[in-house]
This record gives C-alpha cells, sequence and structure tokens, in this order.
C-alpha cells in the first residue's frame, strides 16, 4: 500500500465527510458502468456475442464490491497517514500555543 500525500490526504478527508454510503453507491454506478462496457468488450472479443441480460445484476454488484475495497483501502491510508503526522510532530513547549 503506498503512502497518501498531504493532498491524497486533505481530498480523502472532504470525500469521508460525505459518508461511506455516497462514496460507495457513486463507485457502484461509475464502476458498475465501466465493469458493463469491459465485460461486454471482453465478451464480444471472445466470442461474438454480448454478455446475456441476467448479468445486468453483476455490474452494479462488482462495483460495490469495488467501491468498498476502495473505502477500505483509503481509510487505511488515511489512518496511517495520521499516525505518521503525530508520531514525527514536534512537542510543544508548555505554555505555548
Amino acid at each position: 500500500m503506498s503512502k497518501m500525500s498531504r493532498k491524497q490526504f486533505l481530498r480523502w478527508e472532504k470525500l469521508r465527510m460525505r459518508g461511506e454510503r455516497l462514496y460507495i453507491a457513486k463507485a457502484a454506478m461509475v464502476y458498475g458502468v465501466l465493469a458493463f462496457v469491459g465485460l461486454n468488450a471482453l465478451s464480444w472479443a471472445w466470442s461474438g456475442t454480448a454478455l446475456a441480460r441476467e448479468f445486468v445484476i453483476l455490474y452494479p454488484i462488482l462495483g460495490a464490491i469495488f467501491g468498498m475495497v476502495a473505502w477500505s483501502i483509503n481509510e487505511q491510508r488515511f489512518a496511517a497517514f495520521l499516525e505518521h503526522k503525530r508520531a514525527t510532530a514536534r512537542p510543544q513547549p508548555k505554555g505555548s500555543r
């Protein structure tokens, strides 16, 4: 897992304030469309036909799974960034703020 830069930290902080459900719902839509296009393109290249209509439920499920994985990875990176920041912070002298 790569370290989170300050810019990524600030961006993720904004995104996480909106909530996990919204993030996963948006990911389900975006990655669901990408899964639809990608899987149908692979099916067409492999067999010359599009995937069956029954697979239509598969796309949002794949998108939601990807969203949950992305959320958890970013949360881990966010926590690691905060931990590193706390560990490297200079102690404040008494009486100063």
